[in-house]
């Protein structure tokens, strides 16, 4: 078995410690195995809403609107000028993904309604509709405006938070420590120790109240292979906060609760940014094996070194196709593609039960950069264009010439949607996967994968990592180095990458039918009943017209 990617936390996978370790993940598959600490109450949630609606005025409130402003004004809006549910979930997953390189477990594509009859807890995946479920019986389904958004990040920002207070609090318990003791240096350093071990190791400290930090943080050197990276850029995250305290207050005790709490919040807030270092490396790797410029890697080339102990691209065909990162076309020349791939559910780690944190996805910076300067969530193909053409991304310069093929998608994907073209669209979102095929994952249509985490996928097969004989076999086929070097041209690019002219958009029916106009299939963004694989492959051989490209060309993923 091949050791695990050696980026960061591609190194767990506890999904139940006695549980044989999957080697096959990057970024680390390890299940949070407090999955049943302290679930969430339907009052402790309105507790905390209504503490945010209280302070909806305030500077903090205000902080977050302005953050939220340039996404808010370029979603699609309903009659009453806000956000619909599906919407609003978007918003906020994108926020949240942007900024702290979260993935909030209820407001990812997916995530649904709520509709508990009776008080109690709540599963972590349906907090966010629970809370949004209060906001629109406040504002009788009017949606959201851009006050109530900030209010429900703000709401969910301080249930995260209240979730690391607890593990503060289980750590200060453990050694027997109140939260109105002033710590000495020699405890302070011992605690925050302590709760670094226990935001990456998972531990369940509602079930099993023993913490043996010593085996913990044992593991995590056998299983994380970078654990002395992360313990040092947790020391110097340590030493920053510090400093900052001090600018703010130099008298204030650095032993306090406050300031130790305010530590382990910014432990979560900046790790992503952390991760994120450890997952262009990962991009770079799947680079150098990349066939052609197209944003794809050959199985061939995948599993090419396979035959190497210390290879680690492993993962079987069937979990890559199930994380929506397979190209298909050919059986003869699988491949993997790149940004679906390093956004994918293996290179996650789940440190929280609200939230894993994941690759950033580069695409949204592009998508917010053209956001900005629209200010709309429909633009005009010619007004795209020109943007695009001089929006250079981690790999592609700018400005440039795009493909005549381009630009007739992009006036086709005008005309499906009634003259403009909507930029929360599975058909724009495939447009600027070809315009950035390395930075911009490809969108399936809605049923065609089913991404699960690396734990779930063991749970349901066993293994996420294919076979040697597998691996074998499809090495043996790798392309020769003379022909990975040569540059497809856009042109052929354009021709070769898959497309398949199904549009789906983040708006309800009700709200298509009232502002945009179109011929292909509407699916909302978080509430579409998902069609199964079968019929999504034959939904894209049926669709496959004028915009497919020449035959033969065609990538079907």
């Amino acid at each position: 078995m091949a050791p695990t990617r050696a980026v960061a936390l591609g190194c767990l996978a506890f999904a139940a410690l006695e549980a044989p370790v999957d080697a096959g993940a990057f970024l680390g598959s390890q299940a949070h195995l407090g999955a049943a600490k302290r679930l969430l109450t339907q009052g402790a949630i309105e507790q905390t809403l209504f503490a945010e609606l209280g302070e909806a005025s305030g500077a903090r409130m205000h902080e977050l609107e302005e953050e939220l402003r340039p996404l808010f004004t370029a979603m699609p809006k309903n009659e009453h000028g806000n956000l619909e549910p599906s919407v609003t979930r978007y918003a906020l997953h994108r926020y949240f993904a942007q900024k702290y390189g979260w993935y909030v477990v209820g407001l990812e594509p997916g995530g649904g309604s709520f509709a508990a009859a009776s008080p109690g807890s709540i599963m972590k995946d349906r907090v966010p509709a629970f809370i949004e479920s209060l906001f629109q019986q406040r504002l009788h389904g009017e949606g959201l405006g851009l006050g109530e958004v900030a209010i429900f990040a703000a709401t969910m920002l301080d249930l995260i938070h209240r979730e690391s207070i607890d593990d503060l609090l289980s750590v200060y318990e453990h050694f027997r420590l109140a939260p109105s003791e002033d710590l000495s240096n020699h405890t302070l350093d011992s605690v925050m120790n302590a709760y670094v071990t226990l935001y990456f190791h998972s531990f369940d400290t509602s079930s099993n109240q023993t913490m043996d930090l010593r085996k913990m943080e044992r593991e995590l050197r056998d299983e994380f292979i970078i654990w002395p990276d992360v313990t040092m850029w947790a020391r110097d995250l340590r030493s920053t906060v510090r400093s900052q305290q001090v600018q703010r207050n130099a008298f204030a005790s650095p032993g306090s609760f406050d300031r130790v709490a305010e530590y382990a919040r910014e432990l979560g807030h900046h790790f992503g940014g952390f991760q994120d270092l450890e997952c262009k490396s990962l991009k770079r790797q799947l680079m150098d094996l990349e066939y052609r410029g197209t944003g794809r890697v050959r199985l061939s080339e995948f599993y090419g070194g396979s035959h190497d102990s210390s290879w680690t691209f492993t993962e079987s065909v069937d979990y890559l196709r199930a994380l929506g990162a397979l190209d298909e076309a050919d059986p003869s020349r699988m491949s993997v593609i790149i940004p679906n791939f390093v956004v994918s559910q293996t290179n996650c780690v789940t440190p929280s039960n609200l939230y894993s944190a994941c690759c950033l996805n580069e695409c949204e910076s592009l998508l917010s950069s053209l956001e900005r300067v629209l200010g709309a969530p429909m633009a005009e193909p010619a007004r795209i264009s020109a943007l695009v053409a001089a929006l250079p991304s981690d790999t592609i310069e700018a400005p440039r010439v795009l493909p005549a093929a381009q630009l007739q998608r992009l006036e086709e994907i005008a005309r499906v949607n009634g003259g403009g073209v909507p930029l929360h669209g599975r058909l724009f979102a495939q447009w600027m996967h070809h315009a950035y095929p390395r930075e911009c994952p490809y969108p399936h249509v809605t049923g065609a994968t089913s991404p699960v985490s690396p734990d779930e996928w063991v749970r349901l097969a066993g293994t996420t990592e294919a076979s040697n004989a597998d691996m074998r076999r499809h090495a043996k086929g790798r392309a020769d180095e003379e022909e990975l070097a040569l540059a497809m041209s856009p042109e052929a690019k354009a021709e070769a990458l898959p497309w398949i002219p199904v549009e789906e958009l983040v708006i309800s029916e009700a709200q298509r039918a009232a502002g945009f106009a179109g011929a292909f299939k509407i699916v909302g963004f978080a509430t579409a009943a998902a069609a199964s694989l079968l019929q999504a492959r034959k939904l894209w051989r049926a669709a496959l017209g004028p915009l497919a490209g020449k035959a033969g060309k065609v990538h079907l993923v």
